[in-house]
């Protein structure tokens, strides 16, 4: 089968056609579990969020400094109409990396959201 801009022969369709559905079947086993866990996992507010770090941290985490964090890139959130929501595992899972995003990256982030 050809890749790329070369065309595929007549000849060629179903071997391509086999190929496209077997990486579509592949890219699907690899996001089941983020897809699952979105569907299970209600959104928390940034309340939440808070008592959630408060337990975690074994200090207390306010809203404010909730804030602090999303506004220095330390906290994975969705903003949706100026609500900022946070789900638990995505918190977890940047709490094991330890991820942060530099202000180059949320900037850019930001413009290619808004293009």
């Amino acid at each position: 089968m050809e890749k790329n801009n070369e065309k595929i022969t007549f000849e060629q369709l179903p071997e391509a056609v086999s190929s496209i559905l077997n990486r579509l079947d592949t890219l699907a086993e690899k996001i089941e579990p983020f897809v699952q866990t979105a569907q299970l996992e209600r959104p928390m507010c940034v309340e939440d969020c808070a008592v959630l770090l408060t337990e975690i941290e074994g200090r207390e985490v306010t809203a404010p400094a909730i804030y602090n964090r999303v506004n220095r890139g330390r906290l994975p959130y969705h903003k949706d109409g100026g609500r900022l929501y946070f789900f638990e595992s995505e918190i977890l899972e940047a709490l094991r990396k330890g991820e942060t995003k530099t202000l180059d990256q949320r900037t850019d982030e930001y413009f290619s959201q808004t293009a």
